[in-house]
């Protein structure tokens, strides 16, 4: 459900909807939570890339690809919290913030924290897009303003209720570790957009892949902890852009990912294979692993 920022309970057995779990929001303006909200925040409105700051914005998770796994009898889900604006006929909920009218008081607020040029200056919130679900009580300005995506994963227990967010790790790794994925022109709107998800184990080791959709990656983590995933490699080849959909499955030949690309339309298989770390911190009695992909393209 992912325009309307919430997850489905469903009871497969008996085909029942038993609930609908709504999943907040994420509050940008606290520590490790925040983000790049600009596309031109560089100087003379160019880009400037991993301006991640804290803002006074909430993100509204909105995730689209789930899966899950079980850790000791308890079943987990992990979201990709990518988000999405409804763009539907008669329906468009999408403003800039520069566009947008602000309630008072939310201004009196925002000027305290980020200066009077808060929504005017691109270096800050002008260039962002934000819902219109912001104008709280209908009145027809934002009370609030509330970001498509969180620009995270989450993962939640079987009752829909989150364990782990990870806040804005993605965007700190990719501009510490990986600078070259970084696309700044999506920095107001949505980030990287982690979109697939596919969970896979390797020598009894769940891993995460996380589809980036902007970022044209594939983000590796070891869930070895449900309260602080790992994050051990980022998987990007030439001419495969866009990740949407990712499986994860092994036979007698070995491990594999396949991926499919949206904007590319290539459909990308690697093989997964485990590799201890010399000195790595020791999990479940294994190394701590990298990976060795071999990819092949149709």
């Amino acid at each position: 459900m992912q325009e309307n920022n919430a997850v489905a309970l469903i009871d497969i057995a008996s085909a029942t909807v038993t609930g609908i779990k709504a999943l907040g929001l994420q509050d940008h303006s606290l520590p490790g939570n925040g983000f790049d909200a600009s596309d031109r925040d560089g100087s003379g409105s160019n880009p400037l890339n991993g301006n991640i700051q804290n803002w006074q914005v909430k993100g509204m998770y909105m995730p689209d690809a789930i899966d899950s796994f079980t850790r000791g009898g308890q079943q987990f889900f992990v979201t990709a919290n990518e988000g999405d604006a409804r763009e539907w006929p008669g329906i468009a909920d999408e403003i800039r913030v520069g566009n947008a009218v602000i309630d008072p008081a939310l201004n009196t607020t925002l000027t305290a924290e980020h200066g009077s040029d808060w929504r005017s200056n691109n270096d800050k919130l002008n260039r962002l897009l934000v819902s219109t679900s912001g104008d709280l009580d209908g009145d027809g300005d934002l009370d609030e303003l509330q970001a498509y995506g969180a620009r995270s994963f989450s993962i939640l227990d079987a009752n829909g209720n989150r364990v782990f967010d990870s806040g804005d790790r993605i965007e700190q790794i990719i501009k510490s570790q990986f600078p070259q994925l970084w696309v700044d022109d999506r920095s107001d709107n949505k980030g990287p957009e982690p979109e697939g998800v596919a969970i896979g184990q390797i020598n009894g080791i769940d891993l995460l892949f996380l589809g980036l959709e902007r970022s044209n990656a594939i983000m590796v983590w070891a869930l070895n902890d449900v309260a602080n995933p790992t994050f051990l490699d980022m998987i990007f080849t030439t001419g495969n852009v866009a990740p949407e959909g990712l499986a994860f499955f092994s036979n007698a030949q070995g491990s594999f990912l396949a991926v499919a690309n949206e904007v590319s339309d290539t459909t990308s298989l690697y093989r997964v294979n485990a590799v201890p770390v010399p000195g790595a911190v020791w999990l479940f009695g294994s190394g701590l692993v990298t990976l060795l992909v071999a990819r092949r393209r149709t």
